[in-house]
Order: structure tokens, then C-alpha cells, then sequence
């Protein structure tokens, strides 16, 4: 009798991507805090027992995200300072989230360290408003030589397409996503900026715009809505799943 080979059924890995919550400059204010633990529980739940991999960006306001919603996975977290996680420097914060087993620099750092300068201070205003602001500041010439409004917000548009693009690519560079799929696991992205949206863009390979979704519309924190992507594994072909769309984007 000859045996047919077994059937390979697909396989679900759930990436949630979440923003930092409400802030003020690169602390997160008080009810950001509040919000991000409430949503840890709101995550665990989700979660069910699964196993989970944290990526959070090195921005302090995302790591404290990130430490919020680990509290309800790590109730014990103990902090060597004795400090509140509040009042923690964002060096101190690092070192409390890697033994949280939190990956708190893999996905923004850069892979040419002759990178590492620019890349750094791109990063620090990876955040739409604060990329716009400094952009908006460094390029006074542009705007005293358009004739519209309008003209000024393409162009702002455009550039922090194109940026959000590059980091995104590092973040993936860094995550190293092909050997994390391998893995049954709950993959949860804490960004400081619109790159959970980038990310999307570049496994899908289709702009985000299309998912409905307005890059630059500011709508909201992503800590208050968290965004829920699938990726569908079987084989070497994989599928994205995003806001009811399911998308090949391998094999």
C-alpha cells in the first residue's frame, strides 16, 4: 500500500502591534500607564496561554509600554533600583525588560554600525508629529517656496512614507521573522511611531493605505485599539491577514 504524504495543515501565528500609549514628550503620562496595564490583561486574555515574544522600540516612551503590558504576564518583576517602573532611566528600563525576556533594541537597530548616528536620531522622531516638526523646521527654504498648504503636506506625506519604509525594513532585518514563524507564538511589536502600520506595508508588499487606513490621519493611539494581524503559514507559502484581507506574500 502506498502511503500518501501527510497533509500539512495550515498554521496561525497572531502578531498584535501596539503603539505607545498617551505621552508627553518620552514619558508616558499617568494615564498612559493606567491604559497600558489595562490592556496587558486585555492582551493576556487574548493570548490564552500562548506563548508570547516581545519587541519593543528603544524609544522610553514604547519601553514603558512595554513594561506595562509585561506586568500582566510578569507579575513579579522586581526592580533591582527599588524605583517605581516610572521613575526608571530608560537605561535602567532596558536592563529590567531583558530579563523580562523583552526584546527591547532587535528591531531599530541598525545592521551597518556606519549607520548607527543617523539612523539613531531618525529613530528618536520616528513618531509622525515629531518627524513632521523637525522636518518642517530643517527645510524652511521649501516652505517659503510652495505656493499651497497643500503642496507642503504631500511632500511631509511622501517623506514619511519613504521613512517609515526604511525602518520598518530594519525592524525586519532585525526580528528576523522567518525563524520566528517557525515558532508557535504570539508575536506582540511595541512601536513608538507608525511602524507597526510600515510593517505591514512591507510583508504585504501593498501600500497601507489601501487597508483603508491613512498613514498621516492620526487616528488615535494604537494602544487604544489594538491592530491584529495573522499570518497563515503552510509550507513555504504564507498569507497575511489584516483587516479582512488575506494577502499571499510568500511561496
Amino acid at each position: 500500500m502506498i502511503r500518501g504524504r501527510k497533509r500539512e495543515e495550515p498554521r496561525e501565528v497572531a502578531v498584535t502591534l501596539i503603539r505607545h500609549g498617551h505621552n508627553k514628550g518620552d514619558e508616558l503620562l499617568p494615564e498612559g500607564w493606567e491604559n497600558a496595564r489595562g490592556k496587558g490583561k486585555l492582551l493576556k486574555n487574548i493570548v490564552r496561554g500562548s506563548p508570547v515574544k516581545f519587541y519593543s522600540s528603544p524609544a522610553k516612551r514604547a519601553m514603558q509600554t512595554a513594561f506595562a503590558l509585561a506586568e500582566a504576564f510578569h507579575p513579579m518583576m522586581e526592580l533591582a533600583s527599588g524605583k517605581a517602573p516610572e521613575e526608571l532611566s530608560s537605561e535602567e528600563l532596558a536592563k529590567v525588560l531583558a530579563k523580562a525576556r523583552i526584546r527591547v533594541r532587535e528591531g531599530l537597530r541598525p545592521m551597518d554600525r556606519k549607520n548607527t548616528e543617523s539612523f539613531e536620531r531618525l529613530s528618536k522622531e520616528l513618531g509622525i508629529e515629531g518627524f513632521c516638526r523637525k522636518w518642517l523646521k530643517g527645510d524652511q527654504q521649501l516652505l517659503d517656496a510652495v505656493e499651497s498648504p497643500e503642496e507642503v503636506v504631500s511632500r511631509l506625506r511622501k517623506q514619511a512614507v519613504e521613512f517609515s519604509k526604511r525602518v520598518s525594513e530594519r525592524f525586519k532585518q532585525r526580528a528576523n521573522l522567518p525563524r520566528i514563524l517557525k515558532k508557535p507564538i504570539h508575536l506582540v511589536m511595541v512601536t513608538h511611531g507608525p511602524l507597526p502600520e510600515a510593517v505591514v506595508e512591507q510583508l504585504s508588499g501593498r501600500p497601507v493605505s489601501s487597508f483603508g487606513y491613512d498613514l498621516l490621519s492620526g487616528r488615535g493611539k494604537l494602544l487604544d485599539n489594538l491592530e491584529r494581524v495573522t499570518l497563515i503559514i503552510k509550507g513555504q507559502r504564507v498569507w497575511l491577514r489584516f483587516r479582512g484581507e488575506e494577502i499571499r506574500i510568500k511561496g
